[in-house]
């Protein structure tokens, strides 16, 4: 009895051990973690600025990760997981070249799935294609950094959604607008001209302008 009461918690224990997944390791630079050793170090610090860059420019978080043992997993699923393990926040995006499955993926989260659609994704991989063929990796890393950057410098795309595959429900984006009247009074506001009035049409200014300020970083 003793024997089986050692043997069963060391069974479980190993058990447990053998399915976490090991996924990448260090980063070759910053934002690059290259665990299948496709990139030379200046191509990994030259895919590490354009990530900086990048995510400067979003605010999300943006990883590029290669492998060769996606330990079982999709290439998106890979993406999914990596992000996961090594993301502090909700909004970003991971490009991967899965050498154990042979694909490319771009996993993209919270924020970044507004500007990412379906049609987005396929061109995106698209660009990293036209590289892989010839085994020039970094060139199909950088080019889908540069595919995507460009997306997102086309904002939301219109009608967008995102499909909630629990609830069946979906969240379509709704762009914030301002009416004609509202951009006047915020212009007048701006140039000052209106600070005679009385205070009630100050403080409908000064939500006008808050929310225009809102609308201008959406809307990049």
């Amino acid at each position: 009895m003793v024997k089986k009461k050692i043997i069963v918690p060391l069974l479980l224990l190993c058990s447990m051990l053998f399915a976490v997944p090991v996924m990448a390791s260090e980063p070759k630079a910053a934002f690059v973690y290259d665990d299948a050793e496709l990139f030379d170090q200046s191509e990994a610090d030259s895919i590490s600025e354009k990530i900086s860059d990048f995510s400067s420019e979003t605010g999300w978080e943006i990883y590029a990760f290669t492998t060769e043992d996606a330990q079982g997993y999709t290439s998106q699923e890979y993406g999914e997981n990596t992000f996961d393990q090594y993301a502090t926040g909700m909004d970003g995006v991971a490009f991967v070249i899965d050498m154990d499955n042979r694909e490319i993926a771009v996993v993209h989260f919270g924020e970044a799935n507004r500007y990412y659609t379906d049609e987005r994704v396929e061109s995106i991989l698209d660009e990293g294609f036209n590289y892989m063929g010839d085994a020039e990796y970094a060139d199909a890393m950088e080019a889908m950094i540069d595919e995507a950057e460009y997306y997102y410098g086309q904002g939301v795309p219109s009608g967008q959604y995102n499909y909630d595959e629990e609830t069946g429900e979906y969240d379509y984006y709704e762009k914030n607008t301002l009416t004609w009247f509202e951009i006047l009074i915020t212009l007048l506001v701006a140039l000052g001209v209106v600070h005679s009035v009385e205070s009630p049409l100050e403080n409908i200014a000064c939500i006008l302008i808050s929310t225009n300020m809102i609308i201008t970083r959406t809307a990049m």
